[in-house]
């Protein structure tokens, strides 16, 4: 409903994809409702309990979908954005400092991503 004021259609449908994907307080009744409905209360796997898995579902599956565009957040995301600020600044000094501090999270959060990814079988 919110979407119709949006004047992009490219950022219309992009929040019309994206929205079911957030999770936010407001679904916490609903989702406490379906989940002790539908899902049995025992524990699995050493005294973890489905329902808490279930209800934690889309919390982690937000939380994965963040981490795997991550790179794309920290990376500088054309090698053009060195080049104009070394002209801007008339020294390689910025762009390398700016390569580094740009470069090194994104690196660090892609192997985060990739190593968690591995360890749940999902990579």
């Amino acid at each position: 409903m919110a979407t119709r004021v949006i004047d992009n259609r490219r950022d219309w449908l992009t929040t019309i994809l994206v929205a079911p994907l957030m999770t936010y307080s407001a679904r916490i009744p609903i989702y406490t409702l379906i989940i002790s409905a539908f899902i049995p209360n025992r524990l699995i796997w050493g005294g973890l309990s489905p329902q808490g898995l279930v209800f934690f579902g889309p919390y982690a599956l937000g939380l994965m979908s963040t981490l795997f565009l991550v790179w794309y957040v920290f990376a500088p995301q054309c090698a053009s954005t060195l080049g104009v600020v070394k002209r801007e600044t008339n020294s390689w000094l910025r762009p390398a400092v700016m390569f580094a501090y740009m470069s090194a999270p994104a690196y660090a959060a892609a192997f985060a991503t990739f190593n968690v990814a591995s360890a749940t079988g999902a990579g």
